[in-house]
């Protein structure tokens, strides 16, 4: 998550309101498998993006998981529609459309992100490259309009920013969350861990979170 962009001892600007704009509207178009439908009725949509920091020049994918209910039963081999709302301003820019890959492990690991089924991995073309900055990225289920967001920031190379690591470092303990998690609380933070964030992210740092939490715990993480 960032919280600054700006050089070293340079005045921070304002963070651009990533989710000010609603997500683009999708008609549904209906599923291409059956079992797409049955998978859909276990529960709620459980559909993750993966947040990417990019260096100018990189090739730019947008990642996400894509499964429903308790169970996070996989959506394999649907059609995912993917816009991107470039400088979390304007009007949302439709990228392009990808399919959930149907087996775990049959796509090669993109940005560490190996596949366990139901993965959207999607190229961004050369022609729609996300110019510096951050950006908010929609994707869409086209059988039931369900979706998730993402955030893709891309920096020139050499910028310096700062990394923290979540559990042990900013929590209590190195497993403060699954205990808090096990009680339906939230983990304790440590001491002067929000204070030191935010000391850096004065100084001008763009600042983010790196967690090896499993990805069903991202909104649970981006609230805490």
């Amino acid at each position: 998550m960032l919280f600054a962009l700006a050089g070293p001892g340079a005045a921070c600007p304002p963070v651009p309101d990533c989710r000010g704009n609603a997500p683009p509207p999708q008609a549904k178009h209906g599923w291409t498998h059956l079992r797409s439908r049955l998978v859909a009725k276990l529960g709620d949509a459980n559909h993750r993006g993966r947040d990417l920091l990019l260096v100018e020049g990189e090739p730019q994918w947008v990642i996400g998981k894509f499964a429903y209910g308790l169970i996070d039963k996989d959506l394999k081999d649907e059609r995912v529609l993917v816009h991107a709302l470039v400088g979390c301003r304007g009007r949302w820019t439709l990228l392009g459309e990808g399919r959930t890959t149907k087996a775990g492990g049959k796509h090669p690991a993109v940005d560490g992100y190996a596949d366990t089924g139901g993965v959207l991995y999607f190229k961004i073309p050369e022609a729609k490259r996300l110019p510096v900055g951050l950006h908010r990225v929609r994707m869409t289920v086209t059988g039931d309009g369900t979706g998730a967001d993402a955030w893709v920031h891309v920096v020139r190379k050499g910028a310096q920013v700062v990394v923290s690591d979540i559990d042990g470092t900013l929590t209590t303990s190195a497993h403060a969350e699954t205990k808090a998690l096990l009680r339906g609380r939230w983990p304790g933070a440590r001491p002067e861990a929000a204070a030191t964030l935010r000391a850096a992210a004065g100084k001008g740092y763009a600042l983010y979170y790196l967690s090896s939490r499993p990805d069903w715990l991202v909104p649970r993480s981006q609230a805490w």
